[in-house]
């Protein structure tokens, strides 16, 4: 007599026999695959990479590098150029200058961005040299306007005349019988002036420093005037 009971000869499940105490490890899907319990092919530029062997979850990544005093060192160093080339405000650059070779060396000795580090430090020790070249030009410009100056009056005449100078404070005045010379030193800005009235011919001719600067003649007067002088 045949055995009520049949052993089951194929899994109609599809699933993966256990044979000789082995756990089942995986349901086989339809057509026979078995499925992955980790995706192998991560989406490109997801975060989540592959497992395993790969970090997930965003782990692992290299931190950008930092860039702030390399970026800091440039701003100091152009306004330092900017500024360096205009008369009157350069002196700022004497500060901004070595502040930006200062962050410069530093930002490079923290291997931040090297083009910008160097960058700033050669711009900020330009802005520094450029406006000490103009500071120092124009205190000289200054210094020779404002200095000591040697100014000489001549006069001709054919008969008695009045002449009237400015000695480099006020006007002075006197009467000559013809030709005429005066010569002073006066310290202030560069100017002379002069005035001289005859009822004949009259030349004048004022040097500033060595060089002929106003000349004038006429019949009956002549005035010669240098620079911001008044009489």
């Amino acid at each position: 007599m045949s055995s009520q009971f049949e052993s089951p000869s194929a899994n109609p499940q599809g699933t993966a026999a256990q044979g000789d105490g082995q756990p089942q490890h995986a349901a086989a899907q339809p057509g026979g695959v078995y499925a992955q319990p980790y995706s192998q092919n991560a989406p490109q530029g997801s975060p989540y990479t592959a497992y395993p062997g790969q970090p997930g979850f965003g782990y692992g990544q290299a931190p950008k590098p930092k860039s702030g005093l390399a970026i800091t060192a440039l701003v100091l160093g152009i306004v330092a150029i900017v500024f360096g080339v205009i008369p009157g405000i350069g002196f700022i650059s004497f500060l901004l200058g070595p502040l930006a070779v200062i962050f410069g060396i530093i930002a490079l000795v923290k291997k931040q961005k090297k083009g910008m580090s160097i960058t700033g430090i050669v711009l900020g020790a330009l802005g520094a040299v450029i406006a000490g070249i103009i500071t120092a030009l124009i205190a000289v410009a200054v210094s020779q306007a404002v200095g000591e100056h040697t100014v000489q009056y001549k006069v001709t005449a054919d008969g008695p005349a009045t002449v009237v100078y400015s000695d480099g404070l006020e006007p002075v005045q006197e009467e000559i019988t013809g030709d005429w010379e005066q010569e002073l030193t006066f310290t202030g800005l560069p100017g002379a002036a002069l005035s001289v009235v005859s009822e004949g011919n009259v030349s004048c001719e004022v040097i500033m420093d060595g060089e002929s600067v106003a000349t004038d003649s006429g019949a009956g007067q002549a005035e010669c005037v240098s620079g911001q002088a008044q009489l």
